[in-house]
């Protein structure tokens, strides 16, 4: 039985919220987890889920601040979509 991204099997069994937008309450889960998201200027990036709450610091910085200029060396670039990413099944 394949259980849908909301269900709390599916939460038990991959360590994350219905969302996926959130840290799991198992840190072992999240090792090797990423989401995407977009920094100040729309770009693209494929972040590890335990590294959020820095990532979400540094978009945070004014953009006319040279802290926020280059992305942390952790945040990988998509290069303009997320359509440029692929990935296998993770059920």
């Amino acid at each position: 039985m394949k259980h849908a991204i909301g269900c709390p099997a599916f939460r038990a069994k991959y360590g994350v919220c219905s969302c996926g937008a959130h840290k799991s309450n198992n840190p072992a889960a999240d090792i090797g987890r990423f989401f995407l998201s977009q920094d100040q200027s729309s770009h693209w990036y494929i972040v590890p889920v335990s590294r959020r709450k820095e990532w979400d610091e540094w978009c945070e910085i004014a953009e006319d601040d040279e802290a926020g200029w280059e992305a942390p060396e952790w945040a990988k670039p998509v290069g303009g979509s997320p359509s440029l990413i692929t990935f296998t099944d993770p059920a």
